[in-house]
């Protein structure tokens, strides 16, 4: 007949996951105090915008600006999602590779790559990536 030995516990008074409770809990507090004074600071309340190149930006891309809260906050949206060269939307691929008006002159491995040329490309468009 087998006698079997009953499973032991662990002797080692503390299991492991609870170093990784304490670990998060921690981490958790320390983010949420910094949210908290973040938060609870005025620097939010000095943040200026120059209006002129806020204005120059806006009429580059054909964005429309609203000024809001004593003119401090601007919110912009775009009246269209048409791209110029007449496809209903516009997204960054049809951008880089199949709009006429902005593609790029390469092959996709180059922008893949970030050859020269594709840098160039990048640097020279009329959008921000």
């Amino acid at each position: 007949m087998d006698t079997q030995t009953p499973p032991q516990e662990c002797e080692c008074g503390v299991q492991p996951s609870v170093f990784y409770l304490l670990a998060t809990l921690l981490l958790t507090s320390c983010s949420t105090a910094m949210l908290c004074a973040s938060i609870m600071t005025d620097h939010w309340e000095h943040v200026v915008w120059e209006r002129a190149a806020l204005a120059a930006l806006a009429n580059a891309s054909s964005t429309t600006l609203q000024w809001l809260l004593d003119e401090k906050v601007a919110k912009g949206w775009c009246e269209s999602a048409a791209c110029e060269c007449g496809i209903p939307k516009q997204t960054i691929r049809h951008m880089v590779l199949e709009c006429p008006n902005t593609k790029f002159n390469g092959s996709f491995e180059e922008l893949k790559t970030l050859n020269g040329k594709a840098v160039d490309y990048f640097k020279t468009s009329r959008f921000n990536f």
